[in-house]
């Protein structure tokens, strides 16, 4: 691993480094986005996100996902990625009680009601509840199916999910 920016303090650096470079400096208000993208700007192939990441990428959202308080996805995300929460190994384990974290994030999910059964891994396979942050415009029986298979369901705006809310 490099780090290449600012260009002045580029060289390479090692995991306990690149750890202390993404410990988050105020944990009250911090929020990290992390995916990968191809130069041409593909965030996927054959609909997943996984065929483009390198072992760099995977280990730099590994260390975001062991360092998370929460972990926010996409329903289509977490269904074609067969996304099932976090199941901590020793490392991450060890991480997480090391930066005073709960030994397992949970998940939130957003979702619109269309691609997210109450069935879904991420719900279903998670070992702590899973949030589904949706919206009114979502049908009460699928949103009582969410909650009758574990999950907390919070209503965050009428026809999309509204993020402020």
């Amino acid at each position: 691993m490099h780090l290449i920016w600012p260009a002045e303090h580029a060289r390479p650096i090692d995991d306990d480094e690149l750890e202390r470079l993404y410990t988050y400096p105020d944990r009250e208000r911090w929020l990290a986005v992390n995916f990968v993208a191809s130069a041409d700007g593909a965030v996927e192939v054959g609909g997943l996100a996984g065929p483009l990441s390198t072992p760099p990428d995977r280990k730099v959202l590994r260390l975001g996902s062991d360092l998370a308080d929460v972990l926010l996805i996409g329903a289509t995300t977490a269904m074609a990625e067969g996304f099932r929460g976090v199941h901590p190994d020793r490392q991450t384990l060890d991480r997480r009680r090391r930066h005073g974290l709960a030994d397992v994030p949970p998940t939130a999910v957003v979702s619109t009601g269309r691609t997210l059964p109450a069935d879904a891994p991420v719900i279903s396979r998670a070992r702590v509840p899973t949030t589904v942050l949706t919206c009114a415009s979502v049908p009460e029986p699928t949103r009582r199916a969410w909650q009758e298979a574990g999950a907390d369901v919070v209503v965050a705006g009428e026809d999309t999910v509204d993020p402020a809310a």
